[in-house]
């Protein structure tokens, strides 16, 4: 891969005039790679000698704000026919992210059809799933004869996403669908609906498009047919699928660390950050209030301190792993029934118990032995309280994590807002009370 990059900044460094012939096997991502890096003068070269369909072939590979820039940089009659070749739901993310005034011009230079087109794709949210199909596809109607069904896909095949399968519709409405290979080897009398399999596997437009990417990960399909109503409107594609579980992936690790990764202007950046900042500082004083609580405790008996760390870490770890898996789960859609999330539960609550029992063993052994080395006092009760503790708040840890975001699911809240640090912080301020309760306790000191 990088031999190929840079065969290609060598050819556009030497302004190549067979740059077309020499790099017509290389596939568009790998223009897509270098596009970025380079000079302004550079890419206009590439704008002036690739053609527009090559054009719009690396730039479905760029991120949606590299590819506004540089069609800025080419201007709007040179940007209408690399938009034209592309992918309608390309084209609409594009549209999406520019200004009014620039999408008005834009889009008035589309024909009417593509106008009522991309009109209709911008109606939908992003995270819905008519913001990501693509209305190229091929559909036949189901008592089309399999000769005349076999030239609608020679005549429309140039212009489709997928060709493979073709979709069978009565009326419009979506019926059944028939493999490339079952329409070849179809032989005339016959028509489409006679060997087109019914069992077909939809999504409704309005549905969100994590669900269809789920979906199609589940019934192993490369396609997936939209409907509205029932009737076919669009395909979504497995590119545009992966697109939506990395984008779904990446809010997902974002959010629970409580910011976003696409990130904005600084200010933006700030109005994001700074609520989950003082309401985690806001629980900080609380957890402070409640450590000096103990401050008579932490007095008489100072080695507790030195563990302090490592009881609030291992909680910590325990319920961000907990959490973790849930919003995993409650993502992909895995815990749509009571019968699902009890069997889930139970299963963090087995893990957490049995974390919790070998991880209070290794505690107990290597506080008595560091208690030992230090000649301390009472340090079986000290490591008991240590284990203990440990045990204890793991398994309250572990739960927490797990049940948190489910929690927040049921209530219609985004499960991610259950995010690592406000999670950690608060199963610091339960720990707290837990370890230095049971040294109270145990070691008599209330």
């Amino acid at each position: 891969m990088k031999k190929t990059t840079e065969f290609i900044k060598n050819l556009i460094k030497r302004r190549d005039r067979a740059l077309v012939r020499k790099t017509g096997h290389l596939h568009p991502y790998d223009f897509a790679r270098v596009f970025p890096g380079l000079q302004e003068a550079e890419r206009r070269y590439l704008y002036e000698n690739l053609p527009p369909k090559r054009l719009a072939e690396i730039f479905s590979y760029l991120e949606t704000d590299d590819t506004i820039a540089f069609l800025k940089e080419i201007g709007i009659d040179g940007s209408i026919p690399i938009l034209e070749q592309m992918a309608s739901d390309d084209v609409t993310d594009i549209l999406n992210e520019i200004d009014d005034d620039d999408f008005r011009a834009i889009l008035g230079r589309f024909s009417m059809d593509a106008q009522e087109e991309l009109a209709y794709l911008r109606e939908y949210d992003e995270d819905q799933v008519g913001a990501v199909m693509t209305t190229n596809y091929i559909a036949v109607e189901a008592d089309l004869d399999v000769k005349e069904a076999m030239r609608t896909l020679v005549r429309e095949a140039a212009e489709s996403e997928s060709i493979d399968p073709i979709y069978v519709t009565v009326g419009g409405k979506l019926d059944a669908v028939i493999k490339l290979t079952d329409l070849i080897i179809a032989r005339s009398p016959q028509k489409i609906g006679a060997i087109a399999d019914k069992m077909v596997v939809s999504i409704d437009v309005r549905d969100k498009a994590a669900d269809a990417a789920a979906k199609m990960n589940n019934y192993g399909l490369s396609v997936l047919p939209v409907v509205d109503d029932g009737e076919l409107v669009g395909i979504v594609t497995i590119d545009d699928a992966m697109d939506v579980v990395e984008r779904e992936e990446t809010e997902t690790y974002g959010q629970l660390a409580a910011v976003t990764i696409d990130e904005d202007a600084t200010f933006k950046v700030l109005l994001r950050r700074v609520p989950w900042l003082l309401t985690l500082l806001a629980l900080g004083f609380m957890l402070s209030g409640l450590i000096s609580a103990f401050e008579d405790v932490i007095r008489q008996v100072t080695a507790l301190v030195f563990f302090q760390t490592m009881v609030l870490g291992m909680v910590g770890n325990v319920s961000t792993q907990s959490l973790a898996v849930s919003i995993r789960h409650l993502v992909r859609n895995d815990l749509n029934t009571p019968r699902k999330t009890a069997r889930h539960l139970f299963k963090e609550l087995r893990v957490a118990l049995v974390n919790a029992v070998i991880c209070a063993v290794f505690a107990f052994a290597v506080s008595f032995a560091v208690l030992a080395i230090k000649k301390t006092a009472d340090k079986e009760m000290i490591a008991l309280v240590v284990a203990l503790s440990i045990m204890v708040a793991l398994i309250i840890g572990g739960m927490f994590g797990a049940v948190a975001p489910i929690i927040f699911s049921k209530l219609k809240i985004d499960p991610t807002l259950a995010s690592g640090p406000l999670i950690i912080t608060l199963n610091d301020l339960i720990t707290v009370v837990i370890y230095f309760g049971l040294a109270s306790v145990l070691l008599g000191l209330i």
